[in-house]
């Protein structure tokens, strides 16, 4: 519990030093993988806003809310056995290194509440609540300005280093559009 009022305390902090370098609206794609390797993706996507801000010359941080679609499906022989989709509301927090003009390398960590899941089977049964409720994950990536107000941007979001009562976390790669209103 001190470790998460540390974080807050933190988060707050930094909130209240700095100002906007930018803020935006995101959107893009999830090849999102579930930690069991025989379920295969089912593509999803994401969008929601950031904002950026300055901490040093060379270092800004990001945050985000963002709204995460994921899905994936199981298969035995060419019959689907299972089919999942969910709706999930995430915040990362990501540490960008701005020195480069042509890329900007980041690290961070997300934390991620699923608002809804739908499990599918064969069988028509309904199942609810197989996946973990909240996770927190660890993510890496790179950040390419092509325009003063578009970026692309690929991230590694990686396995959960904390999860909830759930049997299935995720973890995969992303590819978002960021685009600046300020």
């Amino acid at each position: 519990m001190k470790v998460l009022y540390t974080l807050i305390f933190v988060i707050v902090s930094l909130l209240g030093v700095s100002q906007p370098v930018k803020e935006g609206i995101k959107a893009g794609f999830n090849f999102i993988q579930p930690n069991h390797s025989e379920y295969l993706i089912n593509p999803g996507f994401q969008f929601g806003i950031y904002v950026e801000r300055n901490l040093t010359r060379n270092f800004s941080y990001q945050y985000e809310a963002i709204i995460v679609r994921k899905g994936f499906e199981k298969y035995a022989g060419s019959v689907k056995e299972i089919e999942n989709t969910s709706i999930c509301f995430e915040i990362p927090l990501l540490l960008k290194y701005n020195r480069w003009s042509f890329v900007q390398p980041f690290i961070g960590v997300s934390a991620t509440a699923k608002l809804w899941d739908k499990m599918v089977l064969t069988n028509d049964q309904i199942l609810v609540n197989d996946l973990a409720n909240f996770e927190l994950g660890v993510l890496v990536g790179i950040s390419v300005p092509f325009t003063e107000k578009l970026n692309i941007e690929s991230r590694f979001v990686g396995t959960p280093i904390l999860g909830n009562s759930g049997i299935i976390t995720h973890h995969g790669f992303r590819v978002s559009f960021l685009y600046s209103i300020k």
